[in-house]
């Protein structure tokens, strides 16, 4: 006889909850069932408010797979889990029933507290500089001998598996800030293991107003006290993968990276990701743009709001800049053009282009886009400061 599906009550009530509790979940079945083996094919029944995750098989003997999902009243939020078997209980586990309903009374009660845990990488950066030495309550930074940094950050997980998962998201998230803070890309490089230096703790940066190259103090990059605490909150996950700040950095980081350590042939698509940077932050958080109390049309074009936006943040000696960079972006994307015509040679070939901004081919090096660069990573890290300024007078 087929074992019986499983259904139980949850009742969260928010989108966060219903990943702790998930979450959890996981972590109860692996310690009961010794292993939990995914084929993850999630898929949304809109119509009957379903989601199925997939499949599962739990233990080390069986391959016998049981159907996991959830069903919703709101999107996002887990009203019922299920686990619906397709073959007899003692083919999975002789005490399938008991374990799986003991491992969701378990996540029900532990799911809002995880234990704390901490791990550390090693990062490289371009150009290569390494970090002061800073230690706030949830994260550190450190130089290591050869110009790469050591960073430890703490997260909140219910065993070894979602320490991995956890750990490796909010590693992603603060790795695109620290880009956006000192204007160098950054990669994970666990490779090996040069000694840590010998270094005071640093000094906040107080600069505000830095715009070219990187915050530097004896050759060590430096941060802002109210960065160390936005990575703070990073890491006690009280700052989503999706809200405006946190995908603008996702997209200057990518286009950093294309800029540190792309060719030529890497600048346009550079260009695409920091002016999307900040399309991404010129957004209102609820992601609508205003529009006219009187016709109902959107107040600004897409391109108005992110020239007022950086001119706003900057001053009107970068409009010109950021709109031909708008002009550009929309010129690659829209029709495959570009502003470089020529190869990169040593000498100059002045020859003529109608479709160029200035009626001249130019060379590939052309494009490349410092100065939207720096102009981008101002303005989300004025943005950041606005954040942490309302979140503490709240």
């Amino acid at each position: 006889m087929t074992a019986i599906m499983i259904e139980r009550k949850v009742g969260s009530d928010s989108k966060k909850n219903s990943n702790l509790f998930l979450r959890s979940l996981w972590a109860e079945l692996r310690t009961r069932f010794g292993a939990m083996g995914w084929q993850y094919t999630p898929r949304r029944y809109g119509n009957i408010k379903q989601i199925r995750f997939g499949w599962v098989t739990l233990g080390d003997t069986s391959r016998e797979t049981i159907e996991i999902g959830i069903s919703y009243k709101k999107r996002g939020i887990v009203d019922v889990i299920y686990f619906d078997p397709k073959c007899k209980e003692e083919e999975i586990h002789p005490q399938f029933h008991v374990l799986v309903n003991d491992s969701i009374d378990a996540a029900l009660r532990v799911h809002n507290s995880p234990p704390e845990l901490t791990r550390v990488m090693r990062v490289t950066s371009r150009p290569t500089a390494p970090i002061a030495y800073y230690r706030s309550k949830n994260w550190y930074t450190g130089p290591l001998s050869d110009g790469s940094t050591e960073i430890g950050i703490t997260v909140r997980a219910f065993d070894e598996v979602d320490l991995d998962y956890e750990f490796k998201s909010k590693a992603r998230m603060l790795l695109n800030m620290l880009a956006v803070w000192t204007n160098c890309a950054f990669e994970i490089d666990n490779s090996s293991q040069p000694e840590i230096l010998e270094a005071a703790p640093g000094e906040p940066w107080t600069d505000t107003d830095w715009l070219d190259d990187h915050p530097l103090a004896n050759r060590l990059l430096q941060l802002e006290d109210n960065q160390l605490y936005y990575g703070d909150l990073i890491s006690r996950d009280m700052i989503e993968h999706d809200n405006n700040l946190s995908r603008a950095a996702h997209h200057f980081a990518e286009g950093l990276r294309f800029l540190r350590w792309g060719s030529s042939e890497f600048y346009n698509l550079s260009t695409v990701h920091l002016v999307s940077s900040l399309e991404v932050i010129s957004l209102p958080e609820d992601g609508t743009t205003p529009s006219c109390s009187e016709c109902g049309q959107p107040i600004y074009r897409i391109s108005k709001r992110v020239v007022d936006f950086g001119v706003g943040h900057l001053g009107a000696g970068a409009e010109r800049i950021l709109k031909a960079s708008y002009a550009k972006r929309s010129r690659y994307l829209h029709t495959g053009g570009s502003d470089a015509a020529q190869p990169f040679t040593s000498r100059a070939i002045p020859m003529l282009d109608p479709s160029a901004p200035e009626g001249c081919a130019m060379p590939e090096t052309i494009e490349y886009p410092i100065n939207l660069m720096e102009f981008t990573s101002f303005a989300i890290r004025a943005e950041v400061r606005q954040y942490i300024k309302s979140l503490k007078s709240n």
